[in-house]
Formats: C-alpha cells, sequence, structure tokens
C-alpha cells in the first residue's frame, strides 16, 4: 500500500511539473488584437543591420506580462514587434541589450548597434 501511494504521488508531481512546462509558452504575450511599432536597427554609417534579434516586454497590467515574439531585422534594418492591445511595450530588445521608454502602437524607433 505504502508503495502505491508513493507511485501515485510521484505520478502527480510529475503531471503538475509537465503542465507548468507546457503552459510556460503561454507568458509570451499573443496578440489578438495586436499593436505595433516599427524598429529600425543600423550601423554608426546609418546602413540597416540585417538579423538582429528584437523582442518587447509588455507591461501594464496581470494579462500584460511576458515578452513579445521575438523577430529579425531585414535587409534594410527593420522589424515590426507587436502586443496585444490595452497593453504597453516598455522594453525593447536589440540582441539582448534593453532600452527602457515609452513605445506607442504605430510608433517608430531607431536604434544605432
Amino acid at each position: 500500500m505504502k508503495k502505491v501511494i508513493i507511485s501515485l504521488t510521484a505520478i502527480l508531481f510529475v503531471l503538475v511539473s509537465m503542465s507548468f512546462m507546457l503552459n510556460d509558452e503561454d507568458s509570451k504575450v499573443n496578440p489578438t488584437s495586436e499593436n505595433s511599432c516599427t524598429v529600425q536597427v543600423t550601423y554608426s554609417s546609418g546602413s540597416g543591420m540585417s538579423g538582429v534579434r528584437v523582442v518587447g516586454d509588455v507591461c501594464g497590467g496581470m494579462s500584460c506580462v511576458g515578452s513579445t515574439t521575438a523577430v529579425y531585422t531585414n535587409s534594410d534594418g527593420y522589424a515590426t514587434i507587436e502586443w496585444s492591445d490595452g497593453c504597453n511595450l516598455c522594453y525593447i530588445y536589440i540582441d539582448g541589450k534593453s532600452y527602457k521608454g515609452s513605445y506607442s502602437d504605430g510608433g517608430s524607433y531607431s536604434f544605432t548597434k
């Protein structure tokens, strides 16, 4: 009987752990009604950098927690970040470096790397 209880407890622990791991993706903000802004990343010479990873962090309420889907700049250095309506974009990360700001829907922001 003791072995059965231990086995059931272990199975329950594994199921709960797997549930949290599967729900970890839900911490990313998947836009349903979306806001967006355009980010340009350039060299100091002014030419666009392609392939730069761009991510945003949202804030503004209980349902506004997490990161946007990572996007990469195109050959001209442009990328578009999208986030859920009703949330604010508080940080933009350019290849992991954070830039805190007040970013708004429809805005355009330039970063020199």
